[in-house]
């Protein structure tokens, strides 16, 4: 990676690259499956989407969040 935070409201941007590095195949699978678990427990706040396209492409974001109720 090219940048740390340093503080709350900093804004870090990863690579494709960055991700690659840092989150194995098997580590994401893991992920989404505890995040449906957690949504499916009501532990999850709702996912939401968000798409713009562009000339070229697109842009999508993915978002969701944790209840005050779990914890890591």
């Amino acid at each position: 990676m090219t940048a740390e935070p340093t503080g709350s409201q900093d804004t870090l941007l990863l690579s494709r690259r960055d991700v690659a590095r840092l989150l194995t195949l098997p580590d994401c699978v893991a992920a989404v499956e505890e995040a449906f678990r957690l949504h499916a427990a009501g532990r999850a706040l709702p996912p939401a989407i968000l798409g713009v396209r562009a000339e070229a492409g697109g842009f999508h974001v993915k978002a969701a969040g944790l209840t005050d109720s779990y914890s890591c």
